[in-house]
């Protein structure tokens, strides 16, 4: 059974590839463009459940299955991207402080035309200042360095390095969870395959180290830097720290003060070269509070209802924060185990989803289902863990439909 998975999923994903591949980016503007990728993605989603239902797992190797995904990850090495061309903004975005000097918080892309890969990497957030935290400008600043103007050198680095930290989370979901089907559910989700390793995005990173903090939850001072790291990365993560700082304070005062001194450190170093004050964030903000056509499922109800969309998203605010002291007052009274944190955090994160963001792509649910792959591990809440991941199935699928 999952040889025959691997091979028919090999075969779409080259189909996908091929077609990438010829017309330079599959356009989801594009009627047909988009058929191709949402009856591709329909498919492999019902393969994928099926493979899930019916492989018999006590037979089932671990370094099979690796080498299975591993497969699949790798089919996108040598192409950019599919169907979103965020590799270049990330290229450029990190080519102002790594090659130019500038600060990429205050200074746009647009603002460097004699830069000799300009028309090649151009694209609509090259007009916008950046989203990312200082460790991913960081890490993009020294690749740009070392490639300077070689585009092939550049897009493979970024491209080797996203799926090097989606291999490294593969392997450390199974290190957390012992749990081959957890494995399986993270690994080899045609969402994951198609947006983090065909599309590549920097929720590798975020999710590299979110998973590096699960890891090392015992230990709480180092789980609490692996939060930070992903929160340098990209910063919504940050909804999770309230867990952490519980788990710290429980572990006495001595832990709590060192995790609050190193984790100081740690983003003073991170900003040192990029900071100007509270304007830093700025940009952050206003997208935070901005209006797109993709933002959560209950502030369109709300809207619906109200018939506004500020009062919508304040009333969502409220539901969101409501929810987040439920949820760590739960953590606070409880045992304050592994799964506890991890159910905790996908309850969370699948709050945010429906209530607080303004908006929403594809490649946002794929933290949803990582927290629910890892669910599976633990009897009580695998069905929680099920229902994320078909939410996230379906839900994506609309996001292709409807934000074309």
């Amino acid at each position: 059974m999952l040889i025959g998975f691997t091979i028919f999923s090999e075969l779409v994903y080259l189909f996908l590839f091929i077609k990438a591949k010829s017309l330079g980016l599959l356009d989801l503007h594009n009627n047909q463009h988009l058929f191709w990728v949402l009856t591709s993605l329909s498919i492999l989603f019902i393969v994928y459940f099926l493979a899930y239902r019916y492989i018999n797992w006590p037979k089932i190797q671990i370094k099979s299955l690796f080498l299975i995904i591993i497969t699949l990850h790798l089919t996108f090495l040598l192409i950019p991207f599919l169907s979103s061309n965020d590799l270049y903004s990330y290229i450029f975005s990190t080519r102002i402080n790594g090659l130019f000097g500038q600060n990429p918080y205050f200074t746009i892309y647009d603002s460097f035309p004699h830069d000799p890969l300009f028309h090649d990497l151009w694209t609509i957030w090259a007009t916008q200042r950046t989203l990312y935290g200082p460790l991913f400008l960081h890490i993009g600043g020294l690749i740009n360095y070392l490639g300077q103007n070689n585009l092939l050198f550049l897009s493979l680095s970024f491209k080797s390095l996203f799926i090097a930290a989606n291999f490294a989370s593969i392997l450390l979901v199974y290190k957390i969870t012992q749990n081959k089907k957890a494995v399986f559910l993270f690994g080899a989700n045609p969402l994951v395959i198609f947006e983090l390793s065909g599309n590549s995005h920097t929720e590798s990173l975020t999710l590299f180290f979110l998973l590096l903090s699960f890891y090392f939850y015992v230990r709480p001072v180092v789980g609490f830097l692996g939060l930070l790291a992903s929160v340098l990365v990209k910063y919504y993560s940050l909804i999770f720290m309230p867990f952490y700082l519980v788990k710290l304070k429980m572990a006495g005062l001595r832990p709590l003060l060192l995790a609050l001194t190193l984790g100081a450190v740690m983003v003073v170093a991170m900003y040192y070269p990029f900071w100007q004050g509270p304007q830093n964030f700025d940009y952050l903000l206003s997208y935070y509070n901005g209006q797109y056509t993709s933002h959560s499922l209950f502030i369109y109800l709300g809207e619906a209802i109200f018939g506004s969309y500020r009062l919508s998203f304040q009333v969502n605010t409220i539901i969101f924060f409501l929810v987040t002291i439920g949820l760590i007052y739960k953590f606070w009274t409880g045992k304050k185990t592994i799964q506890e944190l991890i159910f905790g955090c996908m309850l969370l994160y699948w709050t945010y989803l429906l209530t607080k963001s303004s908006l929403i792509l594809s490649w946002y649910l794929i933290m949803l289902i990582l927290l629910g792959s890892l669910c599976i591990n633990w009897k009580q809440y695998q069905r929680y863990g099920l229902a994320a991941i078909l939410f996230t199935s379906i839900y994506s699928l609309l996001i292709y439909y409807f934000v074309r």
